[in-house]
C-alpha cells in the first residue's frame, strides 16, 4: 500500500492509501467518495503526462509513495453531442471571395496606368 496525493483544479488536495493492484477505476471511485461534487465519470486522472485508462492497474504507470496523481474534472458527456447537433442545423457559410473589380478602363487583375506610370518615374513617354 502506498499514499498518493490527488490533486485538482484549484488548491483541493486529498491524500488517499491505494494499493498497487487496484485499477484506476478503483481509485476513481475512492475518489469520488471522499469528493462529493466529483463522480467517477467527470474524473480524468493524469500522472507522469499520461491520462491514466480506467482498466490498467495502478502498477502499470509505476506509482510510488507520496507521488502526485492530477484529477482533472470533466464537463457532461451529453452536452457534446447536443453541441455538435446545433452546429449540425445551422446554416453553410460561404467562404468565396468576390472576385477582383477591374479598374477604369483596365483588365481584371492588372493595375492601373497611374500606378504603372508611376514605377517609370511619372514619365509616360519612355
Amino acid at each position: 500500500m502506498v499514499s498518493v496525493t490527488i490533486k485538482s483544479s484549484g488548491d483541493t488536495k486529498l491524500q488517499l492509501d491505494v494499493e498497487l493492484s487496484q485499477t484506476v477505476l478503483d481509485l476513481k471511485t475512492k475518489i469520488a467518495k471522499e469528493l462529493d461534487d466529483t463522480p467517477v465519470d467527470k474524473q480524468r486522472l493524469i500522472y507522469a503526462g499520461r491520462i491514466l485508462k480506467d482498466e490498467d492497474k495502478l502498477e502499470a504507470y509505476k506509482i510510488a509513495e507520496g507521488n502526485t496523481i492530477h484529477m482533472v474534472k470533466s464537463g457532461a458527456k451529453k452536452a457534446a453531442p447536443a453541441a455538435a447537433g446545433a452546429i449540425q442545423d445551422s446554416p453553410a457559410v460561404s467562404t468565396q471571395q468576390a472576385p477582383p473589380q477591374p479598374a477604369a478602363g483596365g483588365m481584371p487583375g492588372m493595375p492601373d496606368m497611374a500606378s504603372m506610370f508611376s514605377g517609370m518615374g511619372g514619365m509616360p513617354n519612355m
